[in-house]
């Protein structure tokens, strides 16, 4: 198990975890796919945030997960990196699906 504590939550990596954990073939990865063009739903992508939770050691309030299939890996990627920084500094980086 991979240790994400000081690594950044980028495109790069939702790549490896969608490939590790989902069987995603990471040639189908692009920044512009949604989950749903990857045939996850809304199951699978609380199932990724638990993913990096479990590996950073964090929290991330499932309030402010605001993904779903129609959301793009980009847009993930920004979301879940803001949730991952503000959880390391103790509080919420992400309010109504807004990345501040």
């Amino acid at each position: 198990m991979t240790d994400l504590t000081e690594l950044q939550i980028d495109e790069t990596l939702l790549t490896r975890l969608l490939s590790e954990h989902f069987e995603i073939d990471p040639g189908q990865v692009r920044p512009d796919a949604t989950f749903e063009e990857l045939e996850l739903d809304s199951l699978a992508v609380l199932e990724l945030v638990v993913v990096i939770e479990e590996r950073t050691g964090l929290e991330l309030p499932e309030e402010d997960i605001k993904l779903g299939p129609a959301s793009t890996l980009s847009e993930a990627g920004r979301l879940l990196a803001a949730m991952v920084a503000e959880a390391r500094e103790g509080g919420t980086a992400a309010r109504d699906g807004v990345v501040r």
